[in-house]
């Protein structure tokens, strides 16, 4: 696996390049997807797979964290499917993942409340609740689902 660091809006591979292209957590910070998506399409080879994992809202949310992290985009299912059929896409699926991801998230409150100690000692307690912060609102939006994963 290589790692290239860069604009994802600037892909700089050529035409069919890859079998896959895989996002996780990270593609709702474009508010144009669609530049994205075709962008992938690009690199993809014929028949090959996009995945992604993000946020999905059908209504307007604005999240507290976003001061730290930058604003998110979340679109409604609809919405990504419209635009990854527009960037060329034509067998796309949505699977809802909400559940598993308020699990992980759950799981990763609960090590960072265990560790907390360490956690602190290495990063201080700004950063330690900040942190904390972040994944509860994360987990109460999902919980209440004002967005789903």
């Amino acid at each position: 696996v290589d790692f290239i660091n860069g604009n994802a809006l600037e892909v700089p591979f050529p035409d069919h390049k890859f079998t896959h292209v895989f996002g996780c957590d990270a593609w709702s910070y474009f508010p144009d997807k669609l530049q994205l998506y075709k962008a992938a399409y690009r690199v993809l080879k014929p028949n090959g797979l996009i995945s992604f994992l993000d946020m999905a809202s059908d209504i307007p949310v604005r999240f507290h964290y976003e001061e730290y992290y930058g604003q998110v985009h979340p679109e409604t299912i609809a919405r990504y499917t419209s635009l990854l059929e527009s960037a060329g896409f034509d067998q796309v699926q949505h699977h809802d993942t909400t559940d598993l991801a308020c699990k992980d998230i759950l799981s990763r409150m609960y090590k960072q409340v265990a560790r907390r100690d360490r956690i602190i000692a290495s990063v201080g307690s700004e950063a330690y609740f900040m942190f904390l912060e972040l994944w509860a609102e994360i987990l109460t939006f999902f919980s209440e689902r004002k967005t789903t994963h």
